[in-house]
């Protein structure tokens, strides 16, 4: 898995991160309505169930005739959507009537109990006859602290297959939108997240190629907003150490290009005769001179890069300037004498 990791790509990554996320987000959503459909559709039932008891155990209480009201509870069971069932044989109270919920005693001592205290009972269980899931409550009547019946009233569960069933194509194109919403969300991110790492790989060959002066154009404070200002700034001082390098090149080569030309052009004079025999040793000593002076201007590279690796131990040496000034003197001496430039020396 690792090995797999590794190979993808970064955008291939991101992508993938995307799609668990979608993936994660639809079984949450799924999870969720399996909650809700547990604490709100079936309290939701339940409380309804309540109410309609309540409300028929009200009507007993002002009809005081258990065979009209008997009547008229067969009446609402025909218009209501729960099965109403009105109970006053004692005997029937202890049998597992109407149905045998999970194979247990409808009525137990603890439930009449329970229905003496006025109190509602929740029953939920698997009916065979129904094959579903059934929630019913059990509303007391109670008359001078007697139970003189109950009202029993259940309803069927739908299951949350047979609500997504019904409801299919709206929890489809929900589901479709919200995965469009979110990869359209994580596209513009990817998008907003790629677009500086390829131009700084646009940039790198560029660079590679000496050319330095492209900078990217990202202002953010996120890590790819460091990473591009950390990138602009090690491209600023590529850029100047490139100036410099130039720079340098062109003074080395001015350097060595004087010494050279006074080589090149008193050694052709000696040979072409220009220079009077007596004169030839004065200027050898200056071909000499340059030669010294090339031999140490290549040294000075040298320890300009010995300077680089912070392994040079510098030391400081007294310098004669008057000697200096006369060695320059005598170098140009010949430019001088063209020129009808004289010096005085005090």
């Amino acid at each position: 898995m690792r090995k797999l990791l590794h190979s993808l790509s970064f955008l291939q990554k991101l992508w993938l991160t995307i799609c668990l996320i979608v993936i994660c987000t639809t079984i949450f959503f799924f999870l969720m309505f399996q909650f809700a459909y547990k604490q709100l559709y079936v309290s939701y039932v339940r409380s309804t169930l309540i109410q309609e008891g309540t409300s028929l155990v009200k009507h007993y209480h002002k009809t005081n005739n258990v065979n009209d009201f008997s009547e008229f509870v067969s009446k609402f069971d025909a218009v209501s959507n729960a099965n109403v069932l009105f109970i006053s044989n004692p005997r029937d109270l202890s049998a597992c009537i109407p149905y045998n919920v999970s194979h247990e005693s409808f009525i137990t001592e603890d439930d009449r109990e329970t229905l003496l205290k006025g109190k509602v009972i929740t029953k939920t269980g698997f009916e065979k006859r129904f094959k579903h899931q059934i929630i019913g409550v059990v509303v007391p009547v109670v008359k001078k602290e007697k139970l003189e019946g109950i009202i029993y009233l259940h309803l069927p569960l739908r299951s949350v297959t047979e609500l997504i069933q019904q409801s299919k194509w709206i929890f489809t194109i929900s589901t479709l939108l919200f995965a469009f919403i979110i990869l359209l969300i994580g596209r513009s991110i990817i998008k907003q997240m790629i677009k500086p790492l390829s131009r700084m790989e646009q940039i790198s060959y560029k660079m590679a190629n000496g050319d330095y002066t492209e900078r990217i154009n990202y202002n953010s404070g996120d890590e790819i907003g460091k990473l591009a200002t950390a990138f602009n700034s090690m491209s600023d001082s590529l850029q100047k150490e490139d100036e410099n390098r130039k720079e340098f090149l062109a003074n080395v080569s001015h350097e060595l290009r004087t010494p050279l030309s006074y080589v090149k052009g008193y050694s052709e004079a000696i040979l072409d005769g220009v220079i009077k025999q007596e004169q030839q040793l004065k200027y050898v000593g200056i071909i000499q001179k340059e030669a010294s002076r090339m031999q140490r201007l290549v040294r000075d590279l040298l320890d300009l890069a010995t300077l680089d690796g912070q392994q040079f131990p510098l030391s400081q040496e007294p310098n004669v300037i008057a000697q200096l000034i006369e060695d320059a003197i005598e170098t140009y001496s010949q430019i001088l004498i063209k020129r009808n430039i004289k010096i005085q020396k005090n």
